[in-house]
């Protein structure tokens, strides 16, 4: 017989109740639409189940619908395929899609905003607990079955508009992060084309560059390490490093798509160094440029820099800056590089030493501004870390409250909440933005 997963029945103080979702609401499925009126460019938003999660559909429908499909701004939706996410539905008017379901309270005692929350866990347990072969699926049924912890009217309000209050603050992180990589990509194209002397620009056949600028193969001012060392050879290897030296391993090529990669990295002491032109040319050295050399990786763009000599996988290849190139002005310039537009063609896309040795670098005349560019990216870079950090914590305080408010473990009359006041501003618009990048800008030109 068929197990179904279900959430436990909560525990709560003696001034709340444990309801049935299924007493206290009713479930409105979503409409199996023909696909052959999906399109780009007219009719109405289709909410699918992948919709649920980013909040916004592309997806548009121009064919017959039935009104009791529509969408509005505060229908709370959930995803009944693959992960069951939950989301108060703010994008406007759309249509409701098979295996999106609606959750309408049908009588007065659960707040809706308090709903939102409150069924997250549930969902979240039901869809680790559910048993798959390709995609899970929660049925209406298993949603209405659901037993919600139900304080009192009032307080639900609170507790709603405390998490509320914790998700604008996200919400204003996300936007802030995505203005401040804005800001990096706008400062980043405007130092590596017109450079911080003021210098006059001319053309080249990459763009135009300040008049001192040269464009210059990679091949001339980087060496190109792609090694087939085996990971036995690098064993070997380390052991021949002297004490204060280390190896690092780049586990898998796939750990190129995580952000932080450089944890990744395993590290591995030694005794005595290995001579210069060996290590140079099976080991990339400390600050190279790392990236997928092979395979659909290629189309991640991902480029990470080592942090000690480190043995590349198979899948990876590296640029090494020589002498009179900064490796972290390299780095910067490989991010705004795709690396599709040199990979040879084929079921298997393959990036070859080849295919970097003429690809030209814009390279100032002087290490000087080459750093000074390099310190400009550096600073907004900084400012964009520190801003995923607020965001990581901004979500685990949402994690934990959701718990603890939802459990009773914390009552609402208990909590302080004057340090979200600033976190739940208005974001900055886009022209604050591109001011903000002119004044950076302004600020390295002097």
């Amino acid at each position: 017989m068929k197990t179904v997963a279900s959430a436990p029945t909560p525990e709560v103080p003696g001034d709340w109740e444990v309801i049935s979702l299924g007493e206290e609401c009713r479930v409105e499925n979503g409409c199996p639409f023909e696909s052959i009126y999906f399109n780009g460019h007219a009719g109405l938003p289709l909410v699918r189940v992948r919709d649920v999660n980013s909040g916004v559909s592309k997806t548009l429908y121009s064919g017959p619908y039935e009104d009791k499909y529509l969408v509005a701004n505060g229908d709370l939706l959930v995803g009944m395929d693959g992960e069951f996410h939950v989301r108060k539905w703010t994008a406007g008017t759309a249509l409701l899609n098979q295996r999106v379901c609606r959750l309408v309270p049908n009588t007065n005692r659960l707040d809706k905003g308090f709903l939102d929350y409150a069924i997250r866990a549930p969902l979240s347990h039901i869809e680790a607990h559910t048993p798959y072969t390709t995609v899970k699926h929660i049925s209406a049924r298993q949603i209405l079955a659901i037993q919600l912890p139900c304080p009192p009217l009032e307080e639900q309000r609170q507790i709603s508009t405390v998490l509320s209050a914790v998700q604008r603050a996200i919400e204003r992180q996300e936007q802030l992060i995505a203005l401040t990589t804005e800001l990096k990509k706008a400062l980043m194209h405007k130092l590596f084309t017109e450079g911080t002397r003021g210098e006059p620009l001319k053309q080249t056949e990459i763009g135009t560059l300040p008049q001192s600028w040269e464009p210059t193969p990679l091949g001339a001012c980087c060496v190109i390490v792609s090694s087939t060392m085996s990971y036995t050879d690098f064993a070997r290897s380390a052991e021949s490093l002297d004490g204060d030296a280390r190896l690092c391993m780049a586990v898998k090529v796939s750990d190129m798509n995580l952000p932080g990669n450089e944890a990744m990295f395993v590290t591995s002491k030694a005794t005595k160094r290995l001579p210069a032109t060996t290590a140079m040319r099976k080991l990339a050295p400390p600050n190279a440029v790392v990236f997928p050399k092979r395979g659909a990786a290629i189309a991640t763009n991902k480029k990470r820099m080592t942090t000690a000599w480190t043995v590349l996988d198979p899948n990876l290849i590296a640029l090494c800056a020589k002498v009179a190139l900064d490796p972290r002005f390299l780095f910067y310039w490989s991010q705004m590089f795709d690396l599709r537009t040199i990979t040879d063609p084929g079921p298997t896309p393959q990036l070859n030493k080849k295919d970097l040795i003429p690809v030209k670098l814009p390279l100032p005349s002087t290490l000087e501004e080459q750093q000074l560019i390099a310190g400009a990216i550096e600073a907004v870079v900084a400012k964009e870390l520190l801003q995923h950090r607020t965001l990581d914590s901004l979500k685990e305080l949402f994690r934990m409250l959701t718990h603890q408010l939802m459990t009773a473990q914390i009552r609402v009359h208990d909590l302080d909440l004057s340090a979200l006041n600033d976190a739940v501003q208005e974001p900055v618009g886009a022209h604050m933005m591109f001011a903000e990048c002119n004044l950076a800008y302004a600020q390295v030109i002097g």
